[in-house]
């Protein structure tokens, strides 16, 4: 005989066995489940600061579950200077780690910028790493209002984001670059002012009142991730810490390098981008004025040369060499070398002028040098 059971009923028998098999199920939605360890909420309570001047940087981040953690510094060759944290055993929660600007043996760090890192393993091997070096940054930026006070001797300038940049001054219409302001050196976002006296970097010319000035120059973003450590000293060029002083561990790359373009800066290495000086010598028999100007009479022989780690630096690069009379064109050599020597005629001229000598490398590194000359013989105390 067959005994029929109310749906309902068979329900109300069957719905403990199902809940029973929802928490076996390995689908259920209240089964637990290990969730993936993570590095989050990471910010610092400031992007520069001044070492030994009673100031820190302290970096904040969140970690999600109990884990081993290392927290790195490097510098911008990408060489570790010292650890916060050494494989530091912390809780899930919020954390926070100090740093007053010095290396591991307590020496304080070179005026640059810097990038800290985060490494997190977990009990179960989870291995997280913070590093958006790789990927941020390196964004060509313009410098921005740029205006100069040539009463008060300063140059005023903003920008948008921290970088890195290259200030220079030159005169329009195809004339020379006279002096480099900022050589690459890392700023933060905002308003900046920097002094200028007005002069080409041989102290030759002031161009104060020169009406084709033109005051610009290159900046690159810097990583989400980077410090920038200020000085005492006034610095148009930013330091290197000797590598000696490193620990010997150098930073992984985490994305797959960029295309190499040129006059690309930000792909160069930091301690190979910048712009390197020449000097515009004169015959060993020159005759001079009592001011130190150099008395031009006929056809004369100037070499061109530089101190030896520049001269390499220029020849790793290839540049060509092109020369101005009163800061318009006159010679140029495509094919560059060092020393290079120039017989100048200036038949037919006379009284000061002056010769501008400029390096302008493949990669868009410029050296120039200015120097005043006098036309005619020289003058005695007869006359």
């Amino acid at each position: 005989m067959i005994t029929y059971i109310p749906r309902r009923a068979v329900l109300s028998y069957m719905l403990p066995a199902i809940i029973l098999l929802s928490f076996l199920s390995p689908w259920s939605v209240l089964a637990v489940e290990k969730k993936d360890l993570t590095i989050e909420n990471v910010y610092a309570n400031s992007k520069s600061f001044t070492p030994g001047n009673q100031e820190e940087f302290i970096l904040h981040f969140t970690l999600s579950d109990t884990a081993r953690v290392t927290l790195a510094i490097y510098d911008s060759l990408n060489r570790e200077v010292t650890t916060l944290l050494d494989n530091d055993f912390l809780q899930a929660g919020n954390h926070q780690a100090s740093w007053n600007g010095m290396d591991g043996a307590g020496r304080i760090l070179p005026q640059n910028y810097y990038l800290y890192t985060i490494e997190a393993t977990g009990a179960d091997g989870q291995h997280v790493r913070y590093d958006p070096s790789d990927l941020t940054g390196g964004k060509q930026i313009g410098i921005q209002n740029i205006k100069y006070d040539k009463v008060e001797d300063n140059v005023f300038f903003t920008l948008k984001q921290d970088a890195i940049l290259n200030m220079r001054v030159g005169l329009t219409g195809g004339g020379p670059m006279m002096t480099t302001l900022i050589d690459w050196l890392p700023l933060t976002a905002g308003s900046h002012t920097i002094s200028w006296d007005g002069r080409d970097n041989s102290g030759s010319v002031d161009l104060k009142n020169v009406r084709k000035l033109d005051i610009n120059g290159p900046a690159y973003s810097l990583p989400m991730n980077s410090i920038i450590l200020e000085g005492k000293k006034t610095l148009i060029r930013p330091e290197f810490l000797p590598a000696a002083q490193t620990t010997g561990n150098i930073r992984p790359v985490t994305a797959d390098p960029m295309k190499r373009m040129m006059y690309n800066h930000w792909q160069h290495p930091r301690n190979k981008c910048y712009d390197p000086e020449i000097d515009i010598a004169f015959p060993s028999d020159q005759e001079y004025t009592e001011d130190g100007i150099a008395i031009i009479e006929g056809p004369t022989k100037i070499t061109l040369n530089t101190n030896t780690a520049d001269r390499q630096f220029l020849l790793e690069q290839r540049f060509e060499i092109v020369l101005y009379v009163d800061f318009l064109f006159s010679h140029e050599e495509e094919a560059g070398y060092l020393p290079y020597f120039w017989t100048w005629d200036p038949h037919g001229i006379e009284g000061v002028h002056y010769i501008t000598a400029m390096l302008r490398g493949y990669e868009g590194h410029f050296a120039t040098h200015t120097v005043k000359v006098f036309m005619g013989r020289k003058r005695t105390n007869e006359q």
